[in-house]
């Protein structure tokens, strides 16, 4: 409909310019066709060029606004639009602010204490797994002034398969901290989702290790017979119903990062748009 609307305008604006050349000279005007007329006078065809320019602005105007609109109707953007829009990052900021409790620092603390308040939607392969879950995390962190990024590599260990995996790094200056955002799902849900790194830092910013604590407060040593000083390596190699692996050379040495989900969809190796629309299935 928006289209008819721009043909049906170029064309006003040509009639009234060809009736302006008429009315200023009309006996020139008949004395050569209307083709031959347009191509010798240098006058129409500044003036026509100007018409096109000014359409091409109106156009893109309305094309803007309607973008506008649309974006004001989603919660909280398009994917076809953000990548030209900054909006899309824009709502970030007013979303976090009206729905989380954030610090003005940008330290561990306060990281653990944000994620700690995230809950996604249940995890379903291929319509909210691990890019969709990331690309909402980097959109929220973003949107809390913290400095995230998209990682992604070509295969996972726990995988034991070439299956791809993204999850988001996040630099606070003096540290990075990898976060797996799966485990922010309804059905996985595992807050804060902070991983160990290779020199096993953060441990106590980690889901697994909340439980370690939470165990040694429901089994006393007083009323159970185990050891008082219980380590973490000890408790999960004999009290743990699962296999406990941080993966954390894989995590914290990520194949490629991305800065926005739209860098993914770029390249030759490129992530299809498909892969990173977490608002289609929020």
């Amino acid at each position: 409909m928006k289209k008819i609307y721009i043909l049906l305008l170029v064309f006003l604006l040509l009639f009234f310019l060809l009736a302006l050349v008429y009315q200023q000279n009309p006996q020139k005007f008949h004395e050569k066709p209307i083709e031959q007329y347009i191509n010798q006078t240098n006058e129409i065809k500044e003036k026509i060029a100007l018409v096109i320019q000014k359409t091409i602005n109106i156009s893109r105007n309305l094309a803007n606004n309607y973008l506008n609109n649309q974006m004001n109707n989603q919660d909280p953007c398009l994917f076809e639009t953000w990548p030209y829009n900054k909006t899309y990052y824009e709502k970030a900021d007013s979303y976090v602010e009206t729905h989380y409790k954030t610090r003005s620092e940008k330290s561990l603390d306060s990281l653990y204490q944000l994620l700690k308040q995230l809950q996604f939607r249940e995890y379903e392969r291929d319509v909210f797994d691990c890019t969709e879950s990331s690309a909402k995390l980097e959109w929220i962190l973003e949107g809390a002034d913290y400095d995230a990024v998209i990682a992604y590599s070509e295969s996972f260990p726990a995988f034991q398969s070439s299956i791809g995996h993204s999850w988001v790094v996040i630099d606070l200056g003096q540290k990075i901290v990898a976060i797996e955002a799966t485990e922010l799902t309804k059905d996985n849900y595992r807050p804060p989702g902070i991983v160990v790194n290779q020199r096993g830092e953060y441990l106590e910013y980690t889901n697994i290790y909340e439980r370690y604590m939470d165990w040694l407060e429901e089994y006393p040593a007083s009323e159970y017979q185990r050891p008082s000083d219980l380590s973490f390596e000890e408790w999960t190699n004999q009290y743990l119903n699962e296999e406990y692996e941080p993966y954390s050379n894989y995590y914290y040495n990520p194949q490629k990062t991305y800065e926005t989900p739209y860098n993914a969809t770029l390249g030759t190796e490129y992530i299809p748009e498909s892969e990173w629309d977490w608002w289609q299935n929020n």
